[in-house]
């Protein structure tokens, strides 16, 4: 650990930052950086589980009140889930009814007008108003901001601009480049905005190479950084605990309907059996998360309903069970052709389970399958065919075995880990705040 600590100010609301800026508060210290988090209020479940205990890192919690708040409570949503993705669980299947369908455009609509650049704009003055109270007595060497919230980074450009405080801006997903965008009505007026905040930014980051080259399409000369998600090397599967007796496929998180696509595995699991290849009753595939009705049916549709189970939402301490006794873990690849750069969160957090992946469907320039060739973590396959080779390859070792075998490189997933990313970013906040004149964009 450095002898003569620098001080950063995080600005982000932990609740969506999770686990990327709670995994970077963890290691901060030991490249030389004490953390100050300011973000909206946790409530007692993500209070327990995202602040870091260390003396290193401070969380200051601001609170804050908006009609997007509100609305969240008429509508009995969570308050620290968008509520876009709440919609959208609600309302899952594509054929909506109107009064759903209604309603949806009812948010939308709102959402362009009251909730510009996002949701938690009410947190933006009182944040402002905390910072200045803390800049005021405390001195900070460099602000990080890291979004959604969007506001986060309106927040740090105020505070740069008010201090000369250098300032790199985190996006974990783009802005109004984002392959989700919701809000076309207004884009035009958004990336304006966009530009004129990002632009007084003395860094950037983003989570892969193909976010980066979007960023550095419309900021040419700003210095930008490829900080990929990580996982947490202290849950690492060591020793490993025993797996379940039967062949499971385990998926953790949310499927996004339309983005991914489980219909390929589903028919390669019904092909095998109806081949003679597998027998059912050694066979599930099991999803913790939130419980989504059009999965149900398309287990109905291919005739595995008997096989494909949703156990509804699970404490992060059970997921990382699950996990870990799994045969395969499973994600899937983004079926958009427009966004190459999505690099699963999910991917990173399975490195620590020690347990083969198995990744189907997608594009092929999707940058995760690089990484899953490199790791030896699992293996990638986008048509029916090759997912059905690769799944019964794992059926006749386990069939023999009683498991599957995991041949994943440690090495090189531990490059992915919360303490190399707390290197990358301290590379980056140490350039800016020593040379903190040479701001690019």
């Amino acid at each position: 650990m450095n002898a003569i600590m620098k001080n950063v100010l995080i600005i982000t609301d932990l609740s969506y930052a999770s686990p990327r800026i709670p995994g970077l508060c963890q290691y901060f210290a030991e490249v030389g950086w004490k953390a100050t988090v300011l973000t909206a209020p946790l409530g007692t479940m993500h209070r327990e589980r995202l602040v870091v205990p260390s003396k290193y890192v401070r969380i200051i919690e601001v609170s804050y009140s908006g009609i997007i708040d509100f609305c969240k409570k008429l509508m009995g949503f969570k308050s620290n889930l968008s509520v876009f993705s709440q919609l959208e669980q609600k309302f899952p299947t594509a054929k909506k009814s109107f009064i759903e369908s209604l309603l949806f455009r009812l948010f939308i609509w709102g959402g362009t007008f009251f909730a510009y650049p996002d949701e938690m704009r009410g947190w933006r003055n009182p944040a402002i108003k905390a910072a200045k109270e803390l800049l005021a007595t405390e001195k900070f060497d460099a602000i990080l901001s890291s979004s959604f919230p969007i506001t986060s980074h309106l927040i740090a450009r105020e505070l740069t601009k008010q201090t000369g405080i250098p300032w790199l801006a985190d996006l974990r997903d783009l802005w109004t480049q984002n392959h989700n965008y919701l809000f076309p009505k207004r884009k035009f007026f958004e990336t304006r905005l966009e530009k004129s905040t990002l632009s007084k930014a003395h860094a950037l980051s983003t989570v892969s190479e193909s976010l980066s080259q979007k960023l550095q399409s419309r900021y040419q000369n700003a210095h930008i950084s490829v900080i990929t998600n990580g996982f947490d090397s202290e849950l690492i599967n060591e020793p490993a605990i025993p797996l379940t007796k039967e062949f499971t496929i385990t998926y953790t998180g949310l499927v996004y309907r339309d983005k991914q696509n489980p219909a390929k595995l589903f028919e390669v699991i019904q092909a095998l059996i109806a081949e003679g290849l597998m027998d059912r009753s050694e066979v599930r595939i099991r999803f913790y998360g939130t419980v989504q009705k059009w999965i149900t049916q398309l287990a109905i549709e291919y005739g595995i309903q008997d096989i494909v189970t949703q156990y509804g939402p699970i404490i992060r301490n059970e997921a990382i069970i699950k996990q870990r006794e799994s045969q395969i873990l499973l994600f899937y690849g983004w079926e958009d052709e427009y966004e190459l750069g999505v690099l699963p969160l999910k991917m990173f957090e399975y490195f620590a389970a020690r347990r083969p992946i198995l990744a189907t469907g997608g594009t092929s320039q999707e940058q995760f399958r690089n990484i899953l060739d490199v790791t030896k973590a699992g293996q990638h396959a986008i048509n029916i065919n090759d997912i059905k080779r690769i799944v019964y390859d794992h059926y006749r070792e386990y069939c023999q075995k009683k498991e599957v075998t995991y041949t994943g490189n440690s090495v090189e997933m531990d490059k992915y880990s919360y303490r190399h990313m707390a290197n990358k970013f301290s590379y980056v906040l140490d350039k800016i705040s020593e040379n903190p004149n040479q701001k690019k964009g």
